[in-house]
C-alpha cells in the first residue's frame, strides 16, 4: 500500500515537473510569435528629424548657383557681391530629411526570446528626404539699369538645385550622415531596450545592423 502510494506521489510530481516545463516552453514561444508581428506593424520608425537652412544666390545671367548653408560662413563673400549690386537675389529655404528604422523588414532571424531574456537585431538606420518648405525666403534683391529682372522660374530653378545639393550633403559616408545616423541608433537602443524591458523581459539585448554599406 505505501509502494502504491509512494509511486503515485512520483508520478504526481514528475506530471508537475512536465506540465511547468511545457508551459515554460510555450510561453517563451508564444512571446517569440507574438513580439515579432507588433514590430513589423509598427512600419517605419521615425527616429531622427534633420533640417538645414540653404541659402542661394542667383547674380548675373542667373545660371550660376552658390549653395551656402549660413549667411555667416560666406559673410565677406555676400558682402562684396552685395556691393557690387547689378542683378543680385539671395533666397533661403529649409530642407527636411528622416533617419528611420524600417520594421517591417524583421524576421524570426532577427528576434531570440528564451523565457525572460530576448535579443533584437535591428534592421540599419536609413535617412530619407523628406522635401523643403513651402516658403521661400528672400533675403535680398536687387536689380539695377537695364538688368532683367530675376523671375519666378530662376528661382525655383536654382532651389531645385539647391536640394540636390541638400541631398548629397546626407549621402552614405558623409560626416553629416554619420552624425545624424549616431544620433538615430543612440536613440534606437534606447526605445527598444526600454520597450522591451516594460514587456517583461529581464535580460534584454538589443543591435542594430551595420550602416548601409557605400
Amino acid at each position: 500500500m505505501m509502494r502504491s502510494r509512494l509511486y503515485f506521489v512520483l508520478i504526481l510530481g514528475l506530471s508537475l515537473v512536465l506540465s511547468i516545463t511545457g508551459c515554460a516552453s510555450r510561453e517563451a514561444e508564444e512571446s517569440d510569435v507574438s513580439l515579432l508581428p507588433l514590430l513589423q506593424e509598427v512600419g517605419k520608425l521615425d527616429l531622427v528629424e534633420t533640417s538645414t537652412e540653404e541659402i542661394f544666390v542667383i547674380s548675373g545671367s542667373g545660371h550660376t548657383l552658390y549653395s551656402l548653408q549660413s549667411l555667416e560662413d560666406a559673410s565677406e563673400y555676400l558682402a562684396d557681391l552685395l556691393r557690387v549690386g547689378g542683378r543680385v537675389g539671395v533666397y533661403s529655404f529649409t530642407y527636411y530629411s528622416m533617419a528611420y528604422i524600417d520594421l517591417t523588414e524583421l524576421g524570426l532571424e532577427r528576434v531570440r526570446v528564451q523565457g525572460s531574456e530576448v535579443e533584437l537585431v535591428l534592421p540599419p538606420i536609413r535617412i530619407e528626404p523628406m522635401g523643403r518648405s513651402v516658403t521661400l525666403k528672400q533675403l535680398h534683391e536687387r536689380v539695377t539699369g537695364t538688368k532683367a529682372p530675376i523671375t519666378n522660374q530662376e528661382r525655383l530653378e536654382m532651389q531645385n538645385r539647391a536640394s540636390e545639393i541638400s541631398k548629397e550633403r546626407l549621402a552614405p559616408g558623409t560626416s553629416a550622415y554619420n552624425r545624424v545616423v549616431a544620433q538615430a541608433e543612440e536613440r534606437a537602443l534606447a526605445f527598444f531596450k526600454g520597450y522591451l524591458h516594460s514587456r517583461g523581459y529581464d535580460r534584454v539585448v538589443v543591435r542594430i545592423e551595420t550602416r548601409e554599406k557605400l
